[in-house]
């Protein structure tokens, strides 16, 4: 067994609970109990058990040849290696039985009594007194107490979420969602997704083409299960949480003269800077949240640092033509990394730069980068060992030195942009969309380790965004539906210790 925080197990029959230890022998009639915010793994003979929190399951066998679980709630995954001949694995829930030969599945039950079962690998049979289907890989299920399994339906992303979208015969979990927390639709397309610095809430960029206010920053309250527009002007864009304290930057869209604004996240203590005549832009926070990194165009576009109110700007760059942007802080806030090209537009090559953090030591170390997107940001990993670029032959994986750039097996010509390393010490797996060209159809993809092909992510928008802690996250939907374009977003919870 392996286990994370709060586990507990009565390893034989009418056994007292006691704290699970790793390599525990679970015998049959034992029981094992994941707390709030726990998870073990369970390997039983060749077949493997991933338990989510809050779950408690009984093992039994009523024959030799028979293994059972009854599962009373909670949520298991379960890897069935291969049954030999005779041999027979089922799970018990208030609502319906699933047997198996070999295959991988889930069982989850709701404080209703509800059952949801999916499978991604051969077949699962259901069955109750009130009737049987058969569960075929890439569908799932619900069963209500007394009531017959509903017709099968293809796995939906909240269900592929909680799978964390598992691999190998260990079911390692890519992310090891624990709970999906929140799903809310908006008649609308979104982006800039950005967490508090306490992750109570989420910031989005909200476009209508339909509304008078086409374009406007919205916030999900996660403790209300609310939204609205926060208490700042509505033409604004660009909103970006403070990753250590309560305050917002974002940049005013009023008119030709963009500024930058520093506010709490109740609209107080506003303070605005920028001149007239320029351009101020892409407020990029600090690690620390003590200071604003930006592009200001007069008319070539620099990148400037300041303080949250505007002072103690500091001049970083000094380029008379183009643009510098797409940058990037070091995750020990030494070092800047940054994209220059002659414009700043999808499409545009160009030359990938780091410099210190005080604008000293500039030095090339990629060229022909290709700037994929008007949104996103060079991805620094968390151990600093990469910078992930974009490139017009595919993603490359780039040392801060420029000594080292590995080709990413898997990509190729596109546009590649939301360049997102998972808050791990390594940084993988590493998320990215890309397009075959600008206007193309998006695609989102992960990267498990550098030695593997990128994996799809089928109907993703944009995500994962991750909290500054690096506990929660989020994904988004979109659907057309008849013109009007209907974005769903899911925000999710991960395993104790995933973040760094």
């Amino acid at each position: 067994m392996d286990v994370i925080n709060l586990v507990d197990a009565h390893p034989l029959p009418g056994g007292q609970w006691e704290q699970a230890l790793v390599n525990m022998s679970i015998y049959t009639g034992g029981e094992v109990w994941a707390k709030e915010a726990s998870t073990a793994r369970v390997w039983l003979a060749s077949n493997l058990v991933r338990v989510a929190p809050n779950t408690i399951f009984t093992v039994s066998r009523p024959g030799d040849d028979e293994l059972h679980l009854d599962l009373q709630e909670g949520q298991i995954w379960i890897n069935v290696e291969g049954l030999a001949p005779g041999e027979s694995f089922d799970v018990e829930t208030p609502a319906v039985v699933a047997s198996v030969r070999g295959t991988r599945f889930s069982v989850r039950v709701e404080e209703s009594g509800e059952t949801i079962v999916s499978t991604v690998v051969n077949t699962v049979t259901l069955s109750n007194p009130s009737g049987t289907v058969e569960l075929g890989a890439g569908w799932q299920t619900q069963v209500l107490p007394g009531q017959s399994p509903s017709p099968p339906e293809p796995i939906t992303f909240e269900e592929n979420l909680l799978w964390g979208m598992a691999v190998g015969e260990n079911l390692d979990a890519i992310i090891p969602v624990i709970d999906v927390t929140h799903v809310f639709s908006w008649t609308a397309m979104t982006g800039e997704a950005s967490w508090s610095h306490d992750s109570s809430d989420l910031s989005v960029f909200y476009y209508d083409p339909q509304a008078s206010d086409y374009s406007q920053p919205m916030v999900y309250d996660t403790s209300t299960n609310s939204y609205g527009p926060p208490p700042i002007p509505p033409r604004v864009s660009q909103v970006t949480f403070n990753p250590v304290s309560d305050e917002l930057a974002y940049v005013t869209i009023e008119d030709a003269d963009f500024e930058i604004c520093v506010s709490k996240s109740d609209g107080s203590d506003t303070n605005c800077f920028g001149e007239p005549g320029h351009s101020l832009s892409d407020p990029l926070w600090s690690r620390d949240g003590e200071h604003l990194l930006f592009q200001y165009s007069s008319p070539a576009a620099n990148l400037y640092i300041a303080r949250p109110d505007g002072t103690e700007m500091v001049q970083l760059t000094y380029d008379t033509s183009g643009s510098n942007y797409c940058a990037s802080w070091s995750p020990d806030g030494s070092k800047i990394a940054y994209f220059h090209g002659s414009a700043q537009y999808p499409g545009v090559t160009g030359d990938v730069w780091v410099m210190n953090a005080d604008g000293s030591n500039p030095q090339v170390i990629f060229e022909d980068a290709v700037w994929g997107h008007y949104e996103g940001h060079l991805a620094w990993s968390p151990n600093g060992l990469w910078l992930a670029i974009p490139s017009a032959g595919g993603l490359f994986l780039v040392s801060p030195d420029g000594s080292i750039a590995r080709h990413v097996e898997g990509t190729g010509e596109g546009l590649y942009y939301d360049l997102t390393w998972s808050p791990t010490p390594s940084g993988w797996p590493l998320f990215f969309s890309s397009t075959p060209t600008w206007m193309g159809e998006r695609s989102t993809w992960y990267l498990a380790s550098e030695e593997v092909q990128p994996v799809s992510l089928p109907g993703t928008e944009w995500g994962p965004v991750w909290s500054p802690d690096g506990q929660k996250g989020a994904f988004a939907q979109m659907a057309d539906a008849g013109g009007k374009y209907i974005t769903t977003l899911y925000l999710f919870d991960v395993e104790p210790g995933f973040g760094r």
